[in-house]
């Protein structure tokens, strides 16, 4: 099989473009004729605004490629989209060429910067077989796979640092389910005193909360200024979470900044973090650098929502305390 071959991925559908009234179609697929096809293909509200946009020559030959969104009162999503170029078929989804895979007689899916990740399939060279699902290397210990991964020096921490247990949690600070788990470690890691490392790392989902990437940025900002208040501007937020959240209820984005900045400078101040200081620096480049950071990190071991939680790189199924101590009690013993 060609190295340079394309398989359409359809995470939705792949239908005949119509129209109305069938009329006779056009050489190219048109935006107005895909919208028309994808309101009905899958149900959408009339009130719902559909938009195809940038459509342009697609690398895999005969298509072309460019972005579906959908706009719903509970928010928008946009979609990779592919047309073949003579306006016949749509895919709701992105192309991936085939490249060499680590299994021998294998191809796998290549990862490209303009498509969402793909799935985990491994194609024969002969082109017959395809195995969905992701290869485990047995050379490989999962768990210092992921720790490698991880940048666990030069963080903020609080604990020892040469613990033994290193537990690292991936958190929105606007997810109540972060909060709970927050207050659940706060209430128990003490009786592992002087054995866990904690490190908190931002992973704010801007697609649900609209102000946890300002909080994101804020702890940034603590963490920068001086790592040692990271543990204490985490509670304060996470203390006035609710009190945010409905302050920036419904409001536009302008707002919502405005309001959550008002709150995490207050945090800040009872912090002790200089005032001038934390509010340069929730305008400058380098916290949306370490937020960033973290997100892209939390996405190469895995992160998937929030809370996630690592302990010397296994990840809990969960954040309730008795999975939490049995992970940190089976980790001790390795």
């Amino acid at each position: 099989m060609n190295r340079r071959l394309a398989v359409a991925l359809v995470s939705l559908a792949a239908a005949f473009l119509t129209t109305e009234a069938t009329p006779a179609r056009a050489s190219s697929p048109t935006p107005d004729a895909i919208v028309r096809h994808v309101r009905k293909a899958f149900s959408l509200s009339p009130l719902w605004e559909v938009k195809v946009s940038n459509l342009k020559p697609a690398a895999m030959p005969g298509f072309l490629a460019g972005t579906l969104t959908i706009q719903a009162p509970q928010g928008s999503q946009a979609q990779p989209l592919l047309a073949s170029a003579d306006g016949k078929w749509y895919f709701v989804g992105a192309a991936y060429a085939l490249e060499p895979s680590p299994i021998s007689g294998f191809k796998t899916l290549k990862a490209n910067t303009d498509s969402p990740p793909p799935p985990d399939l491994s194609v024969s060279s002969d082109g017959r077989f395809a195995i969905l699902g992701t290869p485990q290397n047995l050379d490989i210990d999962p768990d210092a796979d992921r720790v490698s991964k991880m940048k666990l020096t030069g963080v903020p921490f609080a604990g020892p640092a040469d613990a033994p247990l290193t537990l690292v949690e991936y958190s929105d600070m606007q997810c109540p389910h972060c909060k709970r788990a927050h207050d659940i470690l706060k209430e128990n890691l003490g009786a592992y005193k002087g054995k866990v490392r904690r490190i908190f790392k931002n992973y704010p989902l801007t697609n649900l909360h609209p102000w946890a990437y300002r909080a994101a940025l804020g702890l940034a900002c603590a963490g920068k200024l001086s790592p040692a208040s990271v543990p204490a501007f985490e509670s304060g937020v996470f203390d006035r979470q609710e009190d945010i959240s409905a302050a920036t209820a419904n409001k536009p984005p302008t707002i919502v900044a405005a309001e959550a900045d008002k709150a995490l400078k207050a945090i800040a101040a009872k912090t002790g973090l200089a005032a001038e200081k934390f509010a340069r620096c929730l305008e400058g480049p380098e916290a949306k650098s370490l937020v960033e950071a973290d997100i892209a990190e939390g996405d190469r071991v895995g992160v998937s929502g929030t809370p996630s939680i690592f302990i010397n790189g296994r990840k809990t199924r969960g954040y309730e305390w008795p999975e939490v101590k049995a992970v940190l009690d089976a980790m001790s013993l390795r």
